[in-house]
């Protein structure tokens, strides 16, 4: 009887705990964009919606060499920035001859990722370009930023490249 009786009780608390409580049941949605960078240019391969939030960052940590990207809407209007690491830079880590741990970085020229966002409606384009070095004053800093293209996004249907 007392076994029956913790049973019911972890089966209410478990119940209770878990009523109600589906995952992104309050509306919160994430977008993945999966993309392809080929000799520095992206393209976009598909988009993901899928159920969730996003954690909010405390700022953008915008580190020289890193991709930035900024999601516009349909009237131009900043909706989003993320910062994502070059992913065409690839650093290996192995142990070599020695025994000892040594690491390589690989350049490639081709190489798939995905960014992720929070869901908004207005979401229409994505620019994406590389952050110039810190050590260059705001003019230079404008001039060299590298461009690396920008996606048109529909959310209700198909996406392009722009």
């Amino acid at each position: 009887m007392r076994r029956a009786r913790l049973s019911l009780l972890i089966a209410l608390v478990s119940a209770a705990a878990f009523a109600g409580v589906t995952y992104g049941s309050e509306g919160h949605r994430i977008v993945f964009l999966n993309l392809t960078m080929v000799d520095g240019v992206i393209s976009l391969d598909n988009v993901n919606i899928v159920p969730g939030k996003l954690k909010t960052p405390k700022s953008l940590a915008l580190v020289p060499g890193r991709i930035l990207f900024t999601v516009l809407g349909e009237d131009g209007s900043r909706l989003y920035e993320g910062v994502v690491r070059d992913p065409s830079n690839i650093r290996y880590e192995y142990v070599g001859t020695d025994g000892q741990l040594k690491s390589k970085w690989v350049v490639t020229d081709s190489v798939s990722f995905s960014v992720r966002m929070p869901y908004l409606e207005a979401i229409r384009s994505a620019h994406f370009s590389i952050i110039p070095a810190a050590s260059v004053t705001a003019a230079e800093r404008a001039k060299s930023v590298r461009r690396l293209g920008s996606v048109t996004i529909d959310l209700r249907g198909d996406s392009d490249e722009n």
